[in-house]
């Protein structure tokens, strides 16, 4: 689904409860890092990634975080999660 709306090199990462086979429910919560150069062109379209996706996997609550992949390191939000996630792409 990413493919399809993100002309460009990205990662997604799943975090939150969905990383923990012995949490149940919430949502699904998803980091999708993009380059510098391309990250506000696609960060403008959140809603059509996020409605892309559920056409894949169903009608499901999902939390996507865009970031741009150059402020990485200095982004307190993706310190903070960066122990529990899975990437996914």
């Amino acid at each position: 689904a990413l493919n399809e709306n993100v002309d460009s090199k990205f990662q997604v990462y799943l975090f939150g409860s969905r990383t923990d086979d012995l949490k149940y429910g919430g949502d699904i919560d998803l980091l999708l890092t993009l380059p510098a150069e391309t990250y506000h062109r696609f960060s403008l379209k959140k809603h059509i990634i996020i409605a892309a996706i559920k056409t894949k996997i169903g009608d499901q609550a999902i939390d996507l975080t865009i970031k741009n992949e150059s402020e990485l390191a200095s982004d307190v939000f993706f310190q903070s999660i960066q122990s529990q996630m899975i990437q996914l792409k």
